[in-house]
């Protein structure tokens, strides 16, 4: 997955498109494990496979990938700090959320939980990208 993320950020370059592209594509995984979870024990190993690795290719891109553009402005700690805080706060809320939804609801609402999650992290990614573009545009034309 650190593979597959690094080809599609030296292709696009912008970590906020990069991280949109595969924040969709676990969606996608975690949409077809929510429809064909119960039809085939493979196909669920795959696609929680795929779903992971997205999400771990999200987080190089937004973690380790997008601060080293702040250093121009003295800020690489500071944006690094505040994406780690919200990594960790989030698995580790995660983990409660999870059980609590799974126990509540069922897996199969947790996987689709899942999918809504990436689908939101997708949309909001959109809406920062154009931002992002526009930002790096006139940090190039300043130089």
């Amino acid at each position: 997955c650190f593979n597959l993320t690094e080809r599609i950020y030296k292709k696009h370059t912008n970590p906020v498109l990069c991280a949109q592209m595969i924040f969709a594509a676990g969606a996608a995984a975690a949409f077809l494990l929510y429809s064909f979870s119960e039809s085939s024990a493979s196909l669920s190993v795959i696609l929680s496979a795929i779903l992971t690795g997205c999400m771990q290719g999200v987080s190089l891109l937004l973690v380790s990938m997008l601060p080293q553009y702040f250093a121009k402005t003295g800020k690489v700690s500071f944006v690094s700090g505040v994406l780690n805080a919200c990594t960790f706060t989030g698995s580790a809320l995660s983990a409660y959320v999870i059980a609590v939804l799974s126990d509540l609801w069922g897996w199969k609402a947790t996987v689709f939980s899942w999918a809504l999650l990436a689908v939101i992290g997708a949309m909001i990614c959109k809406i920062c990208a154009k931002a992002w573009n526009e930002k790096m545009h006139t940090i190039k034309e300043d130089k």
